[in-house]
C-alpha cells in the first residue's frame, strides 16, 4: 500500500472536480518504477488511456500491463503527445518538467512526484562550482509550482 497511496494522491491531484479519469489521457513519466507502475495500474482501472515513458527494456512489460510506451527522451515522444494529455505525473524531471508541461492540454494538470534525474545523471558543473545539482533541484521545485 505504501506505493499505491502516493499514486492515488497524484491521480487525485490531477483529476478535475473528483471526476473519474474515464477516457482521460494520462502520461506517466518514469512508468517502470514502483510508483509509476502503481499510477499506471490505478489510472487504467479508472478507464484512462495511459501513456508511459521508460527505458526500452521495460516497454514489453508496460505494454502488456496496458500502457502505450515511449522512450524516456522527450524528443522521441513530444511530436506525438504534445498538447494532448489531461494529466501528466512526472517523477523524473529529466528536463526540469519542460516536456511534461508541453505534453499537457491547456486545461491539463501536471503532478510532480519527484525529480530522480537531477541526482542520478551525475554531477552538474557550472559557474566554476563543483556540483550544482541542488540548485537544479531548487529550479525544478519552483518550476513544478
Amino acid at each position: 500500500t505504501s506505493t499505491y497511496v502516493p499514486a492515488r494522491e497524484a491521480l487525485d491531484h490531477g483529476r478535475r472536480l473528483n471526476t473519474p479519469l474515464t477516457n482521460a489521457n494520462v502520461l506517466v513519466i518514469g512508468g517502470n518504477g514502483p510508483s509509476g507502475l502503481a499510477t499506471i495500474e490505478l489510472a487504467l482501472l479508472e478507464g484512462a488511456r495511459v501513456f508511459a515513458t521508460a527505458d526500452r527494456v521495460h516497454h514489453e512489460f508496460l505494454s502488456k500491463y496496458g500502457a502505450k510506451c515511449f522512450p524516456l527522451d522527450p524528443s522521441k515522444w513530444m511530436s506525438t503527445l504534445e498538447g494532448k494529455m489531461d494529466v501528466v505525473v512526472d517523477s523524473v524531471a529529466l528536463d526540469g518538467y519542460e516536456s511534461s508541461h508541453k505534453a499537457l492540454k491547456p486545461s491539463g494538470m501536471m503532478v510532480c512526484t519527484g525529480m530522480s534525474a537531477v541526482y542520478t545523471q551525475g554531477q552538474i558543473r557550472a559557474f566554476m562550482m563543483r556540483d550544482v545539482r541542488d540548485y537544479k533541484a531548487t529550479y525544478c521545485r519552483m518550476r513544478a509550482r
